[in-house]
C-alpha cells in the first residue's frame, strides 16, 4: 500500500534540511522527535531551535510511497545529502561493534555506496555473507537509517584481493583427484 513519504526537518533559520526519514505521518513524526529526540544531535539542535520559539518544518520530498520505496528513497535522499554535504544530524557511521579502524568508521566515501544486497547481486556472496565480511572490517561500510552501505572502493579492493586466491567451494571427484566416472 502506498502510504508512506520520505520527509525533511528543516531549520527554520537556515532553511536546511537537518533531518531525513520516512513515515506514513510525517507531521506526527516530527512532533515525536520534538518531545523524545533518539540521538544526541537531534536533541542538540532541537532543544537550541526550542530556546528561540522555534520548531523544525517538516518537507515532503517524496510521496506516497510503498514500505519498501520509502525505505529505499530515504536512503537514496540521505546519500543524496551526504554527496551534497548537507548538516544531516542522522548520517550514522558503522556502530563500535563493527570490527572496523577508527579512521574508516567515520570517513564516507564520496562516490556513494551500494547497498548489502546489490553488492550480493553483484559479487555472487550470500547477503549474511557480505554482512559477515563488514562487521570483520574486511568491507567499509556505513549505515543510514536500517540500511548498511558498502564503499566501492573497498568492495574493488576486497574483490582484487580474492582474485589472488584459488577458487573455492564443491569440486568435481576429477577435480579432487578420485576415480572418474565412466
Amino acid at each position: 500500500m502506498a502510504d508512506h513519504f520520505v520527509y525533511g526537518l528543516v531549520d527554520p533559520m537556515t532553511e536546511e534540511i537537518r533531518y531525513i526519514g520516512q513515515s506514513k505521518e510525517p507531521v506526527r513524526r516530527c512532533q515525536k522527535h520534538c518531545s523524545n529526540p533518539h540521538s544526541e544531535g537531534l536533541l542538540s539542535w532541537i532543544e537550541e531551535l526550542q530556546t528561540q520559539d522555534q520548531k523544525p518544518e517538516v518537507v515532503v520530498l517524496e510521496g506516497p510511497l510503498n514500505r519498501k520505496e520509502a525505505y529505499r528513497s530515504e536512503a537514496a535522499w540521505i546519500a543524496k545529502a551526504r554527496d551534497s554535504e548537507w548538516p544531516l544530524l542522522n548520517i550514522a557511521p558503522a556502530p563500535a561493534n563493527v570490527h572496523t579502524p577508527p579512521e574508516s568508521s567515520v570517513k564516507l566515501p564520496r562516490r556513494g555506496g551500494l547497498p548489502i544486497e546489490e553488492v550480493s547481486n553483484l559479487t555472487g556472496y550470500h547477503p549474511e555473507h557480505v554482512r559477515r565480511l563488514v562487521r570483520e572490517g574486511r568491507l567499509e561500510a556505513y549505515r543510514i537509517g536500517r540500511m548498511w552501505f558498502v564503499n566501492p572502493d573497498s568492495l574493488d579492493a576486497y574483490v582484487e584481493e580474492m582474485k589472488q586466491f584459488p577458487q573455492s567451494g564443491p569440486r568435481s571427484a576429477r577435480q579432487q583427484g578420485g576415480a572418474e566416472e565412466e
